[in-house]
């Protein structure tokens, strides 16, 4: 078993080092003059080396835009999309069978709650990341392997979250042909290309959307809350300076953000026995913490709009002065 993974390790490591050694003639005209050459096997060559591309690191932009100018965006999207899918599930079986036992046994700290995270997010997590590029698609494919992430929720999830990637480019390369082929003609499809490309800046806000699972709630509606001594857990994730500038909400729990990402796990639990709002400074990193917390067994997660500077406008009566610093 040790000399297998031996012998896999060399093998990847031998295919890395050749598609870097080689990269300088890796470029459309070859691979187009390569797919000419073979004639019915075209589509194979391109998905093999789609795919071989992939786990070798190299870009898949390239890929999918030769896609379109190849084979057009009905199936150059389809082959683009097969020949990534591809690469990218081998280079997260390969990581797995490599290294993910020792990566587990050996993961601490900041490492071992991301792992926890991402398996408790499974597919959502898959499809964020693949919808929203925030990170190198092909570290990415390997990265995800050393998780306890299945992979029939890996594979299907990375095929929904790449598809709108794969067309875009797929499409933009289809109308780069035509605009050499056929010039000015084609500005329609080059435009529509342009902001169906556009459009994917749009996936993150509608994502985040999709996915929320806490809910907001106003400065006014948490002040009628404490005043009625309604249950719930209020926790400010500032950091200790923050709180010197505006003072906590009375009865607060002060758990920073840095200590909340590794401690979210066990705050978990207490979501479901009573409401949670998240407060900071403004919005945003408590609806980051909210997100941290929302597990799909979880209850109700609340985030302050508008943070504390929305609770200091609250009327000091309404708010039954739950903004004084403690006494």
């Amino acid at each position: 078993m040790k000399s297998a993974r031996i012998l896999l390790f060399l093998l990847l490591a031998g295919l890395i080092g050749a598609a870097f050694f080689f990269r300088a003639r890796l470029n459309l005209d070859t691979l187009h003059e390569a797919l000419a050459a073979a004639g019915w096997g075209a589509p194979f060559l391109f998905v093999a080396a789609y795919a071989l591309a992939t786990i070798a690191f190299l870009p898949g932009a390239a890929f999918s835009l030769a896609g379109g100018f190849l084979f057009g965006p009905l199936w150059g999207t389809a082959l683009s999309l097969t020949g990534a899918l591809s690469g990218a599930s081998a280079a997260f079986l390969i990581a797995r069978y490599l290294a993910q036992d020792w990566v587990q046994r050996r993961a601490r700290g900041m490492l071992a709650t991301l792992l926890e995270g991402i398996a408790e997010e499974g597919w959502r997590f898959v499809l964020w990341v693949r919808l929203v590029p925030l990170f190198p698609f092909n570290l990415l494919n390997y990265a995800l392997g050393l998780t306890t992430l299945p992979f029939p929720s890996y594979f299907w999830a990375s095929a929904l979250g790449m598809a709108p990637g794969a067309f875009v480019y797929n499409w933009l390369g289809y109308s780069g042909e035509r605009w050499t082929r056929e010039g000015g003609d084609v500005m329609r499809d080059v435009l529509i290309g342009l902001a169906l490309a556009a459009s994917l800046l749009l996936i993150p806000s509608l994502w985040r959307r999709l996915r929320r699972r806490w809910q907001w709630v106003e400065a006014s509606e948490l002040a009628r809350w404490l005043k009625e001594k309604r249950s719930c857990t209020i926790i400010d994730v500032r950091s200790a300076p923050e709180l010197r500038t505006l003072p906590p909400i009375r009865g607060a729990r002060h758990v920073p953000l840095d200590q909340l990402r590794r401690e979210a796990a066990s705050l978990r639990a207490s979501c479901r026995d009573a409401p949670v709002v998240l407060v900071c400074h403004s919005a945003r990193r408590a609806a980051f913490a909210a997100d941290l917390l929302c597990g799909p067994d979880g209850g109700e997660v609340f985030v302050l709009r508008g943070g504390m500077m929305a609770w200091q406008a609250v009327p000091k009566d309404q708010g039954n002065r739950q903004d004084k610093r403690h006494r």
